[in-house]
């Protein structure tokens, strides 16, 4: 009886190790999406008698240890676990919160929306005065080619779900962020057409998720808020408000924080919602910083967008798009140089949205 478990026993340590070697490269391309990188290649071997150096002995286990067999499945249980079970982020980028939420915690130059958060960062009165002036400079560009011009300041997920879902250990400084006071500030003393729906959605946060749990962007119903108030300022008409407005299942799930944690998880639901007006775009792709739509016969308003965006402007554009004609979306800042850029274009309206996380970077 003994034998035959030891055989057993035997046998299982024997499939353990010989699988992931007999499935070498099984899961190279799951790999490279959970981990976000490109996996080691197998160093090139010189074929004369040398030395073999610590370097070449370090790029093969390299190599090994990224095509391994089941590589992507033993990456998502170790840091499923680490996550899930002892509350450690296995990135330094993603701070693990309450009831599943993760918040973005960039290391490096993308912002800084923990320290806007906390009230660690502001601006000095120089440096508003500086950002309105370059606003302002903007805006003459556009009003001297006929444009109307709006600036759309997107909130941090921070600034809205911060103080109910982050760890206790981060306290904010009673609400009031520094772009709070810049946007203040630039309504104040110009007039500038500012959207920055954070009033409006920090009424909403309870009614819907308006923000992805498991990703920096907000959701479709986030974008809608801010897309909304727009519109009002665009046509002077108030489309329905959230709870009144028809809501579809929305098929982009948010998952740029679970990436950087290495962890796949089936996400929660999210909605848009559905303005029924049945407008489609032929999409031309010029690079990865442009591209230039056109709506074709299924919206022959004769009106055009020209748009300064990041990667916020994603889920408000699905909206403010149907607007449009035409529109060019141009995945940068804009700067002072664009006066013959809107002077070419010629569009009715530009749009300068940007993140309140990046708003310091507002005429660099």
């Amino acid at each position: 009886m003994k034998r035959i478990i030891n055989i057993i026993f035997c046998s299982i340590f024997c499939v353990a190790i010989g699988l992931p070697i007999l499935f070498f490269h099984n899961q190279d391309e799951k790999c490279v999406a959970l981990e976000n990188r490109t996996l080691s290649e197998m160093p090139a071997l010189d074929q004369s008698i040398l030395p073999i150096t610590s370097d070449t002995t370090q790029s093969i286990e390299s190599f090994i240890s990224d095509h391994i067999g089941f590589r992507a499945d033993f990456v998502n249980l170790a840091n499923t676990v680490k996550v899930k079970v002892a509350g450690i982020s296995s990135s330094d980028s993603v701070i693990i919160g309450k009831d599943g939420w993760l918040f973005y915690n960039p290391v490096g130059d993308d912002g800084d929306p923990l320290g806007e958060f906390t009230g660690t960062n502001d601006f000095s009165v120089e440096e508003e005065q500086e950002m309105l002036r370059f606003l302002e400079s903007v805006q003459d560009m556009c009003d001297s080619n006929g444009a109307q011009f709006y600036l759309i300041v997107c909130p941090d997920k921070y600034s809205i779900y911060g103080a109910d879902y982050l760890p206790d250990c981060y306290a904010s400084q009673a609400g009031e962020t520094r772009t709070d006071r810049l946007v203040d500030y630039i309504r104040q003393n110009s007039d500038i057409c500012c959207i920055y729906p954070k009033a409006e959605m920090l009424e909403m946060r309870d009614y819907a998720k308006l923000f992805y749990k498991t990703d920096t962007h907000w959701s479709g119903l986030g974008a809608y808020i801010a897309y909304r108030e727009w519109y009002y300022e665009y046509t002077g008409e108030w489309l329905p408000a959230l709870e009144d407005a028809k809501t579809v299942l929305q098929s982009r799930a948010g998952t740029d924080l679970l990436n950087m944690l290495a962890i796949r998880q089936k996400t929660d639901d999210y909605y848009r919602v559905d303005l029924g007006r049945g407008i489609t775009y032929t999409n031309e792709h010029i690079d990865d910083s442009r591209m230039d739509l056109n709506a074709g016969s299924t919206n022959m308003n004769g009106l055009k967008a020209l748009v300064f965006r990041d990667s916020f402007s994603n889920a408000i554009l699905m909206y403010m798009l149907q607007d449009f004609q035409e529109a060019t979306l141009l995945f940068r800042r804009v700067n002072l140089s664009d006066a013959e850029l809107i002077q070419e274009q010629q569009p009715d309206v530009v749009i300068f949205e940007i993140v309140e996380r990046y708003c310091d970077l507002i005429g660099s």
